[in-house]
């Protein structure tokens, strides 16, 4: 019942479509290369100095200098490298597609190669991408004016949640790189039933025709 509903929802049903045994391949590789993208914000957090006043607790510095050293022109360019991944499948799968059909068709093709609920992560990656891209061009060349802004005060308070969907995405970007022999096999029986429709249909049109 809640995996029937939740499939339905266009974010979650992405992460539903793999099955288990690729989210325990895709977790550690997604955990490690997180690790390693973030390793200078890392270094710089620990190796910055201890404040003198007591008053301040651990936790309080570590989100003090987590602030000051993530600011938010990393967290644009983080953004940008973490959505680019789950955007790139389109065009790899559009290339592998047969070059002796239209782009129409090549386009459909694609899509139905890829992994249910993505259009809609990938619509929002985007967008993401073009809101990150405009802050951080305003933010480098005219930080004043963009600190008084509206667009500034959304970005302030919803930075770490978009920079949390950018994670979401790359870890969809690797689930889809690893083979699923189930999911390659159920991808490919759709693609069989969706070109034997449309070759069925382009058969009626062409007797019609006649």
């Amino acid at each position: 019942m809640l995996l029937g509903l939740a499939n339905k929802i266009p974010i979650i049903q992405s992460l539903i479509y793999f099955r288990w045994k690729t989210h325990k391949v895709a977790i550690p590789k997604f955990l490690i290369l997180t690790l390693l993208n973030l390793s200078p914000i890392l270094a710089a957090i620990i190796f910055s100095p201890i404040p003198n006043n007591p008053k301040l607790s651990f936790v309080d510095h570590l989100i003090s200098k987590t602030n000051h050293f993530f600011s938010f022109s990393e967290i644009y360019i983080y953004i940008a490298t973490f959505v680019s991944p789950v955007m790139y499948i389109v065009y790899e799968r559009y290339h592998q597609q047969e070059f002796d059909t239209s782009y129409y068709q090549k386009f459909k093709s694609t899509i139905r190669t890829i992994y249910p609920g993505y259009m809609w992560t990938t619509f929002l990656a985007i967008l993401l991408l073009l809101f990150t891209m405009g802050g951080f061009a305003v933010l480098k060349n005219n930080p004043d004016a963009f600190k008084n802004t509206l667009y500034f005060l959304i970005v302030t308070k919803l930075g770490w949640y978009l920079f949390f969907y950018s994670l979401f995405c790359f870890y969809l970007s690797i689930l889809d790189g690893i083979i699923d022999t189930g999911n390659f096999i159920e991808a490919n029986r759709l693609e069989e039933s969706h070109f034997s429709e449309d070759f069925s249909k382009r058969l009626d049109q062409q007797q019609g025709n006649n």
